[in-house]
């Protein structure tokens, strides 16, 4: 999952969680419906200023909007460099 993917979800979890509709956090942070409607689907890139507002409407810190879903797991790769002979 990537981050535009896992903000979008977890604003909308949030969102849900703390009961309030689409137009209401809208409302918070100053923006069109059709905006965060977008935001949580995943078709906009939101700038890191508003989604420190969109944390604040929704009353989390903004980490927890680029926190990892349940059960989610970072795949890490390996760095493999050739050894050169001394």
């Amino acid at each position: 999952m990537g981050v535009r993917t896992r903000v979008s979800s977890n604003v909308r979890r949030q969102r849900i969680e703390i009961g309030i509709t689409q137009a209401e956090l809208a409302t918070r942070v100053g923006v069109d419906r059709a905006y965060i409607s977008a935001l949580e689907r995943g078709l906009y890139n939101p700038t890191i200023e508003r989604v420190e507002q969109i944390a604040l409407a929704l009353g989390v810190d903004v980490s927890v909007l680029f926190d990892l879903a349940v059960g989610e797991h970072v795949q890490r790769s390996h760095i493999v460099r050739k050894r050169t002979p001394l």
